[in-house]
């Protein structure tokens, strides 16, 4: 493999009948040092590993990502390992089938400020949102109610919190009209106005150097806006008929070219 390859194929691979382990160690420490650079993320597909020890990594440095894909359903002991001994300092994303009775305590998370899970969220309490720990928080198939949503975006509102950018809470069974009541935060709802923001929510502000909200717009055009009187940071909130959306414009008129993908 030559400097070229390193960087069109930026990937640790191994052909090896020694401890897998033990050689995705050493590729690490030898392309660490090679281009003295740290690991931006780690990618895991559980349903190719076997073997428990490989999802012990307190051995590697921090990543910026940690990212869990599969089909097949992730042991608890697993998915906590992963979880507990991964350092990672930006973003935990999981699109795998969790176990019911998974439990983790959501705060032994070290520093990630995003987090997104696309499958098996029944284990993220209400804390998550409370907490104010997490700037952009995506959940799928939520056990979260309409209420400890609520609270949270009536909690911002009451708040100094200038990082926080986007929530979206989706439910496995469609939100009963009177839950959509907005009327409840007791703020100026605003209808839609191009003068006041772009249609197109993007996440440049936050993730300019990530792929994963690069080229990622949420649709904001039927949502309705708000502001918080204290600093005058412009929210706006919109219903799927199985999801709420809740974000903040640090810019209003985000640039919206290339965008590849709507939700």
């Amino acid at each position: 493999m030559g400097i070229h390859d390193l960087f069109t194929d930026p990937c640790l691979h191994s052909y090896t009948n020694r401890n897998l382990m033990e050689c995705t160690k050493e590729k690490y420490v030898s392309l660490k040092s090679l281009l003295n650079c740290s690991v931006h993320t780690l990618f895991f597909e559980p349903d190719r590993i076997t073997d428990p020890a490989f999802f012990q990594l307190s051995d590697f440095d921090s990543f910026t990502e940690l990212k869990i894909v599969g089909r097949e359903r992730i042991k608890n002991e697993n998915l906590k390992s992963l979880l507990l001994n991964c350092h990672v300092s930006e973003y935990v994303f999981l699109s795998v089938p969790i176990e019911e009775s998974f439990q983790f305590e959501i705060d032994e998370l070290k520093d990630p400020k995003h987090i997104e899970i696309l499958r098996g969220s029944h284990w993220i309490p209400a804390e998550i949102l409370l907490s104010f720990k997490y700037d952009y928080i995506c959940v799928f198939g939520s056990p979260l109610s309409m209420d400890a949503c609520y609270s949270f975006i009536n909690q911002w509102l009451h708040s100094k919190n200038t990082s926080f950018f986007f929530l979206l809470v989706a439910w496995e069974k469609e939100i009963h009209p009177e839950e959509m009541d907005i009327n409840r935060l007791g703020v100026n709802m605003m209808p839609f106005d191009r003068e006041r923001r772009n249609p197109l929510f993007r996440y440049k502000h936050h993730k300019q150097n990530c792929y994963r909200y690069k080229n990622t717009a949420a649709e904001m055009e039927t949502g309705v806006d708000f502001i918080r009187e204290e600093d005058g940071l412009l929210a706006s909130i919109r219903f799927n008929p199985n999801a709420l959306l809740f974000c903040v414009w640090h810019d209003r008129f985000p640039n919206t070219d290339n965008i590849e993908f709507t939700f």
